[in-house]
């Protein structure tokens, strides 16, 4: 009896010592989400690196994002909060030498190591600005198709965003929304679905699990009145 008694103690220390650290890790990341839900500061760099983590990338695979986005050698694609980078770097190899990629981002570090890991990459079709989102620098019905990956709920007023998207897309142009449910600003897909909407766009298609999705977005090809 005392040696089951010792076992079940030695059982119930291991599993004390490995779910404290996961229980803490909640909390942070609940409190997180609270915060952010009013105040959109920007977050750590430390954060956009661990987002190109490889747990990320199996969840969601840069290449396989490209695909679901629906882009397609030649085109003209807006990247919107490219992050880590990763996910610009795939999107840019999917288009090939004839498309181009324009990733816009507030933070100057995060543009400097877009351009640097294109140049590292040998990519020839990325153009990484300094930009705000919200009042874009771009042409009336530029792109073919514009991404945010893990980017719209970092946004505030996304609204305005949307309004910029829909005008340097082209009639027809897709966009696409890609979520990971461990990010802190993680959106529910019919948040993503009620504001997109509302901004003019037509839903197209839904893809994932529980843990990521991916929505796509069409601008109608006639005009909006």
């Amino acid at each position: 009896i005392e040696e089951v008694a010792e076992k079940r103690s030695k059982v119930q220390l291991f599993i004390k010592i490995i779910t404290t650290p996961l229980r803490w890790l909640m909390i942070a990341y609940l409190a997180l989400r609270v915060l952010r839900r009013f105040f959109k500061f920007r977050l750590p760099s430390f954060l956009d690196q661990i987002i190109g983590t490889p747990v990320r990338r199996r969840i969601q695979s840069p290449n396989n994002l490209a695909i679901q986005h629906g882009l397609t050698a030649g085109i003209k694609v807006l990247d919107i909060g490219p992050g880590s980078g990763i996910y610009a770097i795939a999107a840019a190899k999917r288009i090939g030498p004839k498309g181009l990629l324009v990733t816009v981002d507030k933070d100057g570090k995060i543009i400097k190591k877009v351009r640097h890991d294109a140049e590292e990459t040998g990519l020839s079709n990325v153009a990484a600005y300094v930009g705000d989102v919200q009042t874009l620098a771009l042409a009336d019905e530029s792109f073919d198709a514009a991404t945010l990956i893990t980017a719209i709920g970092e946004i505030p007023e996304p609204e305005l965003t949307l309004a910029e998207l829909y005008r340097v897309l082209t009639p027809g142009g897709t966009l696409a929304f890609s979520e990971l449910l461990f990010d802190p600003d993680y959106p529910r897909r019919r948040t993503v679905r009620r504001i997109v909407e509302k901004a003019g766009f037509l839903f197209v298609l839904e893809q994932g699990n529980l843990i990521a999705y991916t929505l796509l977005f069409s601008k109608p090809a006639e005009i909006r009145y």
